[in-house]
């Protein structure tokens, strides 16, 4: 037989992932009756947890409150951290999601969200490095020497990244 309880359980990966960009009534309820959003950020489905919250750093606050007050980034808006994405989703490893990263901005840990004449220099100071922060081409994680591939994404990246 079957459970026909569809509740999210501790650990289920619903929790705070329902669309952010959703707007609710303040006196907005989910299936049974209980507040739509719980610890600052929906869940996917008919039913909203009201006992366990996400919490990817472990941190003992709710991911869905740091994202909506702002003391986290989430630069692609895909309801996970930036600094808790997979491995997968962050394959150059400076905790920055590889579609949020500006490519050229290579001057400090995880940039300074500017591609400018500090990073054309790092990029010429590591010229010949392998496994450096300034291998940037080919996307995501570079080709294992920072070279003229390099030079040149960092010369067509100047400016503010996006």
């Amino acid at each position: 037989k079957l459970d026909d309880d569809y509740r999210l359980m501790p650990g289920s990966p619903a929790i705070d992932a329902g669309d952010p960009l959703v707007e609710l009534t303040v006196d907005a309820v989910d299936l049974a009756g209980q507040p739509r959003v719980a610890f600052c950020r929906i869940d996917a489905g008919a039913f909203e947890n009201q006992e366990a919250f996400a919490d990817c750093n472990d941190n003992r606050e709710p991911d869905g409150c740091e994202l909506a007050d702002g003391t986290v980034d989430d630069c692609n808006n895909d309801g996970v951290l930036d600094a808790c994405q997979r491995a997968s989703t962050d394959l150059n490893g400076n905790r920055i999601p590889d579609d949020c990263d500006c490519q050229g901005d290579c001057n400090m840990d995880g940039g300074d969200g500017v591609v400018d004449i500090d990073d054309l220099l790092a990029v010429i100071n590591a010229f010949g490095d392998t496994f450096s922060a300034c291998d940037v081409e080919p996307l995501p994680t570079g080709n294992g020497i920072v070279n003229v591939d390099d030079l040149i994404a960092v010369i067509n990246s100047f400016g503010e990244c996006p």
